[in-house]
């Protein structure tokens, strides 16, 4: 079985261990072939380095996102030392995303804060409408006075329409059914948010207080700002609730052939007695993918009817899957979150955006 130097590109240490080398030169092969692994390993034996080193390399050269999944908080405390250890050797840019409830500024629940959501939108957008129609109030006004008629006309129907802006903002705002650090996220530059985000790997709690500080929501802000990254570390949850993966999956701005999942404990999420990771890349997901039930077992590749080999030690498994396929739930992953810009025209014939979204993203990659 040949390996591939280039994935020692991600290790952070001096040099691994046979076993170690022996497993990355295996999945990296893997996932070249379209195939899934699974592997097994004692606690401490380096598993979760294995996996993710060459799952990086992978990704990074063909326009992937690893997502790392676990339900146990000690473990997801060493993928982000892991993590912070890839990322001094070399740069990545790497989420750790945990689900609203623990991030959330105001306390509120998920219905009121899509509901505070929404109407903040509708206040950004009123109040971008609002300046685009005092800006061309202001040069019908000067076209005019230079005695330009119809400009005189048409600066009527365009000042009713202000007027009107105006009084469903002050009426918005009377409501008080914002939510201002969500406010602040559309409306200030929070460029210097990603910068300080991806400078390291982040905890959920560190990002939660710098968001606390710059009163700004870290939670919306991730979502917005996580699109093609290199790696995620998130909760089992994330990948395999169908209704949650979809979202997670537009947020990332990935297809599910675009993931490497490496999913650790991964022999059941139920009962975990002995340390399993799972490395899949998200061939079918029409229904919640059910991890392997024990230690690994020979299974056909979907993609090249190869069948894959069994691996089995005495404790602990780690697996690694690549897909190709596309469910119709995950069919619209790609879609901007972006509202779609209508025209809407002035009473001079031009045509100007309307309720046009003031996000802003900060994805540049900042290597």
């Amino acid at each position: 079985m040949s390996g591939s130097t280039g994935a020692r590109r991600f290790f952070p240490y001096a040099e691994p261990y046979d076993h170690q080398a022996d497993a990355m030169a295996e999945i990296r092969e893997a996932l070249v072939d379209e195939r899934d692994v699974l592997f097994e390993g004692a606690c401490g034996t380096g598993k979760t380095l294995a996996a993710l080193v060459p799952a990086l390399e992978y990704a990074r050269a063909a326009g992937k996102t690893v997502v790392i999944t676990t339900n146990v908080h000690q473990q997801t405390r060493q993928f982000i030392e892991e993590a912070r250890a890839i990322n001094d050797r070399e740069p990545i840019r790497a989420v750790v995303f945990r689900g609203k409830d623990s991030m959330c500024h105001i306390d509120v629940g998920y219905e009121e804060c899509q509901a505070l959501r929404d109407t903040t939108h509708d206040l950004v957008d009123m109040e971008a409408d609002a300046a685009d129609l005092q800006r061309r109030e202001q040069e019908l006004l000067d076209a005019s006075r230079h005695g330009d008629e119809e400009a005189a006309a048409a600066r009527g129907a365009v000042a009713e329409e202000l007027e009107d802006v105006q009084a469903a903002i002050e009426a918005l705002r009377e409501e008080r059914n914002v939510c201002d650090r969500y406010y602040h996220n559309l409306t200030r530059d929070t460029d210097g948010f990603y910068e300080w985000l991806y400078a390291d790997v982040r905890t959920p709690d560190e990002i939660y207080r710098h968001a606390h500080e710059l009163d700004l929501c870290g939670y919306e802000l991730l979502k917005d700002g996580m699109e093609g990254i290199d790696l995620a570390v998130c909760n089992y949850h994330h990948l395999l609730d169908p209704m949650i993966r979809e979202q997670f999956l537009r947020w990332l701005g990935r297809d599910p052939e675009e993931v490497i999942a490496v999913v650790d404990d991964a022999r059941t999420p139920a009962r975990r007695p002995r340390r399993t990771s799972w490395v899949h890349s998200a061939r079918r997901w029409s229904r919640p993918t059910r991890p392997p039930s024990d230690t690994a077992t020979a299974r056909p590749s979907a993609t090249t009817g190869r069948t894959s080999p069994s691996r089995q030690t005495t404790a602990g498994t780690t697996s690694l899957s690549r897909s190709s396929g596309r469910t119709p739930a995950a069919a619209t992953s790609r879609t901007s979150r972006r509202r779609s810009r209508s025209a809407r025209n002035w009473t001079d014939g031009t045509s100007r955006p309307t309720r046009t979204s003031r996000r802003r993203h900060g994805r540049s990659a900042r290597h």
